[in-house]
């Protein structure tokens, strides 16, 4: 949370950078929980942010948990599991929706139909189809939120 601070704070020292619109940030496997604490830890600016195929999005008793962290978050969320992963932790996509209902936060908490990894072009797990939605959704939100 510190680094998402100190580069929120770098990049609005940027020329050209627009601070009256808001970032967003997306990540994949174990970047997904990065984009859930960094808007918590800048709120004012995160507004927007996306995980693909994310893992540790629910971590059990641990304040800092991803969906323990979202009552400090303003921003509208991407969840985007895995068929695989949702398979092995089934409860974790309502975990983290209903933490986002009592917190306030808009989120959309869906189940891919592609493996982990497959809106990585390299991975084996790639599903182009799968990665084409998971684009489209990425561009929705951000327009959604960003604008």
């Amino acid at each position: 949370m510190r680094d998402a601070t100190a580069t929120v704070d770098w990049l609005d020292r940027q020329e050209g950078v627009d601070q009256a619109k808001g970032i967003g940030t997306q990540g994949y496997c174990m970047g997904g929980p990065f984009t859930v604490w960094s808007a918590a830890a800048v709120p004012s600016r995160i507004k927007a942010a996306a995980s693909f195929h994310g893992g540790g999005l629910v971590r059990a008793d641990n304040p800092m948990s991803p969906h323990n962290v979202l009552g400090k978050v303003d921003a509208s969320l991407l969840i985007a599991v895995a068929r695989d992963d949702d398979a092995k932790a089934p409860a974790d996509k309502a975990t983290f929706a209903d933490a986002a209902k009592a917190a306030e936060v808009p989120a959309t908490v869906t189940v891919y139909p592609g493996d982990h990894g497959w809106m990585v072009s390299d991975s084996p797990a790639y599903d182009a189809t799968a990665a084409a939605r998971g684009e489209a959704d990425l561009k929705a939100l951000y327009a959604a939120a960003l604008a």
